[in-house]
């Protein structure tokens, strides 16, 4: 049976699977009638291994951490888009996020380091990266396998290159906050008064319509234009300096005037 959360992909590296935690569908006790609290076995490749419940894998992962003195990076293929969420809301389900964040630990995508490192490839999977980079082929989706693939890879051809490419741990909450920035400017993108592009960049700089809208009640058209032009940290603008755009904006926030 390898249905849901019982696909290879989540063999761990030591073989141990966690419990399904996706819903079974109806009926479905009438066609496979296991009982996972009385049967302590799941499958792979039809022999019968050891799993363990989210919580506890997610502990032994944490005290994993805990042994390297500085400050531990996690590596993955695609990991900024997918994998570093996923880990974020297993642990924000079982109260653990706050114990990987008090690790600070950082994340490095691969895939993006390889699109870096490496431009023009026709593809930058892990599986073609490997096959055209080692000369390998390797059981793809297949956890140890591929973790195993990705240290030969990352230690042969890209040993050098991953201090720039490392991201906070914060990212995939950051994201989550960021999306939240994003919805408060439907209404204003619906009216055309601003472009996806600069909400975007808005967003980014954890910038709401709200914070928009009282820089305008306090200080009006220059308390806007402070706001969206001001210098981050490296020097650049925070989300525009263009007057064009700034008015377009402050109309939109005060239709009476």
């Amino acid at each position: 049976m390898r249905e849901g959360r019982i696909y290879e992909s989540e063999i761990g590296i030591n073989n141990e699977k966690l419990d399904e935690e996706i819903p079974a569908p109806m009926n479905a006790s009438l066609c496979i009638p296991i009982d996972i609290s009385t049967a302590p076995l799941m499958f792979y490749n039809l022999q019968p291994v050891s799993y363990k419940l989210p919580h506890e894998a997610l502990t032994d992962f944490i005290t994993f951490l805990s042994k390297y003195p500085s400050k531990p990076v996690l590596v993955g293929h695609n990991i900024k888009r997918f994998d570093c969420h996923v880990l974020y809301h297993s642990l924000k389900a079982n109260q653990m996020w706050n114990e990987l964040s008090s690790h600070k630990c950082g994340f490095i995508d691969t895939m993006e380091l390889f699109k870096k490192i490496m431009p023009g490839l026709p593809s930058y999977s892990q599986t073609i990266l490997v096959s055209e980079l080692l000369g390998k082929n390797y059981c793809a989706h297949n956890a140890v396998d591929d973790t195993r693939a990705l240290f030969k890879l990352l230690t042969t051809k890209a040993l050098n290159n991953l201090d720039s490419f490392v991201f906070h741990v914060s990212h995939p909450y950051d994201c989550i906050v960021q999306q939240d920035n994003l919805k408060s400017y439907n209404e204003a993108i619906a009216s055309k008064a601003i472009t996806r592009a600069t909400v975007l960049k808005a967003s980014k700089s954890n910038l709401k319509l709200s914070h928009l809208n009282l820089s305008v009640e306090r200080m009006g058209l220059e308390g806007l234009k402070a706001l969206l032009s001001e210098k981050t940290d490296r020097g650049n603008v925070r989300v525009t300096n263009c007057m064009k755009v700034i008015q377009k904006i402050f109309d939109f926030l005060t239709p009476e005037s």
